[in-house]
């Protein structure tokens, strides 16, 4: 018991430890040029799954379980404050379909199924005080 609480403490430390990773230097003079022209071409995906699109630029989880032999799918929850449940669903199925992905298994406001190519991610979405949690199993 002690052995999985002090684990489980260590992954928590190193979680976040890798979260507040640094910033990339600032290139004024590239983003400038880039955001003119770009500005709606630009797609943000999660730092957990590199293939997958980023809601309203939330990058990192707030817990991370890569995939094993065990679990075939990584799991990643990410919290989006201020919002609505209703509202994230919508805007992140119309997301996942402008990124070219396919929707299936269909859940209103609760969760749903995406495939594009080889990967396969299953999202689901609950409430959390005045925002949203959004959980991801990826492969």
């Amino acid at each position: 018991m002690k052995k999985t609480f002090y684990c489980l403490m260590v992954l928590m430390i190193l979680t976040t430890v890798v979260s507040c990773g640094t910033k990339p230097p600032n290139t004024t003079a590239n983003n400038a040029a880039n955001t003119s022209s770009n500005s709606s071409n630009t797609k943000t995906y999660t730092e957990e799954f590199s293939y997958l699109p980023a809601y309203n630029s939330v990058k990192s989880a707030v817990s991370y379980k890569p995939a094993s032999t065990a679990q075939p799918l990584g799991e990643a929850t990410y919290i989006i404050q201020n919002t609505k449940d209703t509202q994230v669903f919508e805007n992140y199925e119309a997301l996942l379909k402008k990124d070219g992905w396919t929707i299936s298994q269909e859940k209103k406001v609760v969760s749903f199924t995406a495939k594009k190519q080889d990967h396969v991610a299953n999202i689901s979405i609950s409430i959390f005080g005045t925002g949203v949690i959004l959980t991801v199993q990826s492969k």
